[in-house]
């Protein structure tokens, strides 16, 4: 479901599967407990994740 699209694409494809159904703040509170920074999946930002990981 993820492959080859940038993080952007992906969790938006995510949040809106039909089984999933989760806005922004949902998608981010999970991330936040797996270490993840969402803005920088937002953003695109590949060197600011490994900064930050």
């Amino acid at each position: 479901m993820i492959g080859g699209k940038a993080p952007s694409e992906y969790l938006l494809q995510i949040q809106n599967h039909k089984n999933v159904q989760l806005d922004d703040a949902g998608m981010d509170a999970i991330l936040a407990t797996h270490q993840i920074d969402p803005m920088t999946q937002r953003n695109d930002d590949f060197e600011g994740f490994m900064v930050s990981r």
